[in-house]
């Protein structure tokens, strides 16, 4: 498996999986390096989602509150 930039779910389960196949790989080996690449972007792919979950929802929510607040025939500021 090549490494590179994860974008999916599909990706990144694909990751995980070969990932346990080249986990205990010899240190100095090809396989030993792959899984220190897949390691490094799975962890990016991980970080990413957890950020972007934290990050997205709360605006989300306060966005929504604040357009339920808005009275339906208030005019905006010019």
């Amino acid at each position: 498996m090549e490494a590179k930039k994860i974008e999916t779910k599909k990706e990144y389960e694909a990751a995980l999986e070969r990932f346990e196949a080249v986990f205990q790989a010899v240190a100095g080996t090809p396989e030993s390096d792959e899984a220190d690449a897949l390691a490094l972007i799975i962890k990016n792919y991980e970080e990413q989602l957890v950020v972007a979950k934290m990050v997205r929802t709360p605006v989300d929510d306060c966005c929504e509150r604040v357009k339920s607040l808005i009275p339906t025939g208030c005019k905006p500021f010019k």
